[in-house]
């Protein structure tokens, strides 16, 4: 298991722990133990518990209060949505001003694509590359 965790890998750890709690969402006793979620995701109890902890407190997943202390989910899954995940453990989008920066968005979404890497100038400086969402909204053409 690794010693010290990739950037990302608390988003990560959270999808794997939703995909192991859905998974076992219907069985005769629903849900997964720590240890259990531990194991299957290569990670140290203490790297899992504040990923645990933000999955609960988005109401995604929940403790059970029996001694087993089993991790459940808590959520409708054909409802519940990735942005609060995503803000919580990958990148605040509200908070850390990404709306004020629409290239950055493209080029973060372009990248989890897999498309090809940027040059940060690609970002900084409007190209034909890399044209700023923003321009159409602001100068609409005259038709």
């Amino acid at each position: 298991w690794a010693e010290h965790p990739a950037p990302g890998s608390a988003f990560m750890n959270a999808m794997g722990v939703l995909a192991l709690l859905h998974a076992a969402r219907n069985g005769i006793e629903p849900g997964r133990s720590m240890q259990f979620l531990s194991n299957h995701l290569h990670v140290t109890h203490e790297e899992l518990l504040p990923v645990l902890e933000s999955l609960a407190q988005l109401g995604y997943i929940a403790q059970s209060r029996d001694k087993s202390g089993r991790w459940m989910l808590a959520c409708d899954p054909g409802r519940a949505r990735l942005a609060p995940v995503v803000d919580a453990l990958l990148i605040d989008r509200e908070q850390s001003g990404l709306d004020l920066h629409p290239r950055l968005q493209q080029a973060l979404a372009d990248s989890l694509n897999g498309s090809p890497d940027l040059c940060l100038e690609d970002i900084f400086i409007p190209s034909a590359h890399m044209p700023d969402p923003g321009a159409t909204a602001r100068h609409p053409r005259a038709g």
